[in-house]
């Protein structure tokens, strides 16, 4: 699956190599980018903020009901939104994205242990 962090990837390439045209199959789906105009506009800098946590506990980064992570590197994600708990004993406290952006790396493991403050993932946010 491409994210949206392959795709900024891909026009930085294109915009730094002076590609017009970029075709990219995967499986069945084909994805065909086309910069137009003869000088092309820079991406909008980002910069990185780091969610972390608020508490102590083993980190979920599914909600035990469900099968399916919370958040992948290049999903969108509002500020507040849940990215993750720590569990404590019968207790789930949430992991909050401080600030919108696009998720960038996720930097704890799944059930790891961390203590307050302990980084969970990266946040891509637009300057």
């Amino acid at each position: 699956m491409i994210t949206i962090a392959d795709l900024d990837r891909a026009l930085s390439l294109m915009q730094e190599h002076g590609l017009e045209t970029l075709r990219v199959r995967e499986g069945e789906a084909l994805l065909s980018l086309t910069l137009s105009g003869s000088e092309t506009a820079p991406l909008a800098p980002r910069s990185e903020a780091t969610v972390t946590t608020k508490g102590l506990g083993r980190l979920l980064l599914t909600h035990p009901q469900h099968s399916d992570p919370l958040v992948q590197p290049g999903d969108a994600v509002a500020a507040g939104a849940t990215v993750g708990f720590l569990e404590n004993g019968s207790v789930l406290l949430p992991v909050v994205a401080g600030k919108a952006g696009t998720v960038g790396t996720i930097l704890a493991s799944e059930g790891a242990l961390l203590g307050y403050g302990a980084p969970v993932l990266t946040i891509l946010v637009e300057a």
